[in-house]
């Protein structure tokens, strides 16, 4: 059985090879086109079209960007309250030397890397009726003022996490999509020019959507989507450029039902400041398992506790940074709150502190495996991913060096002890970086390549049966 995608209402349960509902896809606004140039930094879509309502509904939003401060620092959806509700960081992908929002030395062969000077960004939110209308605004705050292409989507028999993801930024992309039964994938395409360029690839690759979009002839969107009735590992998806295409950057995300293993990264946050205990506050979470990862500086560092939501978590890795500072990956199970306090605590006076936060889906409750790895460069281990699991890794490092290249994950977001939205480098940074595993990794090698990192933590679990 094959599924369409669906340009507008027509959405149902049906039913995947593992017997549970499939996603479905509502391509919303099929007909619009929402573009503009960001103004005072900031860009606002007034009223568009969520999606048809449901209790299970998620948005995604797929933007495009001319230039190398085009990556959003927020993004947010406007709730029936009428405030506006961040949303979970899928794929960011910046050109390098950009700038901002992440440093200029990331090379790496994940997100942000792209040679050319647009930007290609997915970002997703649960909005379920109740809390979010069909209609609502989007909002999006850049380092700069680019020009910039939005699509919008609505899955449902879905959640907010993804499973796989690509960036390529090559003149003709080939990805090779994992996919899981019931599935589906979005992509978009940002480039330059009057270009109308052509997905398509295998059998069941992507069906072409309407979207060919310009903003004042600065930045151009061009999107797709399918969904998938039975699994393949090695979907291939191309994207092949018109002659005009010229500039360019596109990306694909998988996402599972709602019945497997998924991961989003909904919250990034630093401080700067002396504490002994440091409280983000109001962070997005979000139903399933937090994991929140990353770095805490100062003398002698070491962490006593970590909370979320009043919850004291548990310790899944802690690293050695450096002489000053510890990298760590701590969980509360079963989280029911969208937003709630994250505190973590030192046994002595620290002076800085960021944190990567991970909602997941369908997670087994304890880990499978985990790693510590403190190394005077390029730190690398070994660890057990079981099939159809999910890693998760931070990375750490100093002189606000980032790493030239992965093994074993993907790069997901990245936090500073200084802020890393301007030119230039903070003094410590910490990496997040996840993959899915749709086969066994017995003894799979995890590793980064750079000069200054110091340490790595990682920790693997099974999809809950």
């Amino acid at each position: 059985m094959f599924l369409s995608p669906m340009d507008g209402i027509g959405f149902g349960a049906v039913a995947s090879a593992g017997g549970a509902a499939a996603v479905t896809l509502e391509h919303c606004d099929a007909s619009s086109s929402h573009t503009g140039q960001a103004s005072s930094n900031a860009i606002t879509f007034s009223n568009v079209d969520l999606g048809t309502q449901a209790l299970d509904r998620v948005t995604v939003l797929g933007i495009t960007t001319d230039n190398g401060n085009g990556v959003p620092i927020t993004y947010e959806i406007e709730n029936t309250a009428g405030t506006l509700v961040s949303c979970a960081n899928i794929i960011a992908a910046a050109p390098s030397g950009s700038g901002g929002p992440y440093p200029t030395s990331y090379a790496a062969g994940g997100s942000p890397a792209a040679s050319t000077s647009h930007t290609c960004s997915l970002y997703s939110l649960a909005t379920p009726s109740g809390s979010f209308s069909g209609t609502g605004d989007i909002k999006f705050t850049f380092e700069g003022n680019p020009y910039v292409a939005l699509v919008i989507y609505a899955l449902y028999n879905a959640s907010e996490g993804h499973i796989h993801k690509t960036f390529h930024n090559s003149s003709t992309a080939t990805f090779q999509m994992d996919i899981p039964a019931g599935g589906a994938v979005i992509g978009v395409c940002g480039g330059i020019g009057d270009q109308a360029g052509a997905w398509s690839g295998d059998a069941d690759a992507l069906t072409e959507n309407k979207d060919n979009m310009s903003a004042s002839g600065n930045t151009r969107l061009y999107s797709a989507s399918n969904t998938y009735a039975a699994q393949s590992l090695s979907h291939e998806i191309v994207f092949t450029p018109a002659s005009a295409h010229t500039e360019f950057a596109r990306t694909c995300v998988a996402f599972p039902p709602n019945n497997r293993i998924s991961r989003a990264l909904v919250h990034t946050e630093r401080t700067g400041a002396a504490a002994t205990a440091y409280t983000f506050s109001s962070c997005p979470l979000g139903v399933g398992k937090i994991i929140v990862c990353g770095l805490i500086y100062g003398a002698d560092a070491d962490i006593a506790s970590i909370t979320i939501d009043g919850t004291t978590a548990t310790s899944l890795a802690v690293s050695t940074h450096d002489t000053y500072g510890r990298l760590f990956l701590y969980q509360v199970n079963g989280n029911t709150s969208a937003t709630g306090d994250i505190v973590v605590t030192s046994d002595s006076g620290q002076s800085r502190c960021g944190i990567m936060v991970y909602l997941v889906k369908n997670a087994a409750d304890s880990a499978s495996d985990t790693l510590e790895v403190s190394a005077s460069t390029n730190p690398s281990g070994t660890i057990d991913v079981p099939e159809g699991g999910m890693l998760f890794s931070v990375i750490g490092g100093n002189n606000g060096e980032t790493p030239s290249a992965l093994t074993g994950v993907d790069f997901d977001g990245i936090v500073g002890t200084e802020s890393v939205y301007t030119v230039g480098h903070p003094e410590n940074v910490a990496v997040s970086a996840s993959r899915w595993y749709p086969s066994a990794s017995s003894g799979g090698t995890v590793s980064a390549t750079a000069s200054q990192l110091k340490s790595l933590s990682a920790v693997s679990f099974a999809e809950a049966i």
